[in-house]
């Protein structure tokens, strides 16, 4: 008998897109953090790191498919 384990998940989010102005500033970006790990959001300057925070927030339009068992799509 085999036992599948599946860890917890504080955040995931799968295909997060944002546009502004006709501008694509997130593309399809994948995301997973669970209880107790760390995790870096890294690039340079104008990247799209505070972009794709907002969405994950919901302080901006996006697409995609999860985050904290909520669609962003709005």
């Amino acid at each position: 008998m085999r036992f599948e384990t599946y860890e917890a998940v504080m955040i995931e989010a799968r295909d997060v897109s944002v546009a502004m102005g006709g501008k694509r500033i997130v593309a399809n970006v994948d995301f997973v953090a669970r209880p107790g790990q760390i995790a870096a959001i890294a690039g340079p300057n104008g990247s799209g790191k505070t972009t794709f925070l907002k969405a994950l927030s919901g302080d901006l339009a996006s697409t995609g498919t999860v985050a904290n068992d909520r669609d962003l799509s709005r």
